[in-house]
């Protein structure tokens, strides 16, 4: 992976940066899909985050973009993101996912917006 490194500590893939655990109501959603699902957020940092879905295939993220969500209000829009891994969970009634994402160039408001979402939220290495 490079050496950005912002996936998931599972299955080989490796962090540079530390991780704050997603909360019960945290979701991301592909941008401007208004009819799009939300996705569960599982963790997120400062270089990426993961979360899970139901699906059998892996999403197709290249050239979106996606935001993140605390209950219905918007935390952060619009970040572009890189596929870092896109498994399947194995067990369970449904088909879950869980992608790990890397932040492409954010702005310096996405930069404050991610801070501000990240900052009451512990960080996990």
């Amino acid at each position: 992976m490079g050496d950005g490194g912002e996936g998931g500590s599972r299955g080989g893939e490796r962090r540079r940066w530390p991780r704050a655990t997603g909360r019960p109501r945290d979701l991301v959603a592909v941008s401007g899909e208004a009819e799009g699902l939300p996705y569960h957020l599982v963790d997120i940092g400062v270089g990426g985050m993961a979360f899970q879905y139901v699906g059998e295939a892996p999403l197709p993220l290249a050239g979106f973009r996606m935001d993140v969500y605390e209950e219905r209000t918007l935390r952060v829009g619009r970040l572009p993101v890189e596929v870092v891994a896109d498994r399947a969970r194995v067990g369970g009634v449904l088909p879950l996912r869980r992608c790990s994402v890397r932040f492409g160039a954010l702005t310096e408001a996405q930069r404050r917006q991610l801070g501000a979402f990240l900052g009451p939220r512990a960080a996990t290495p």
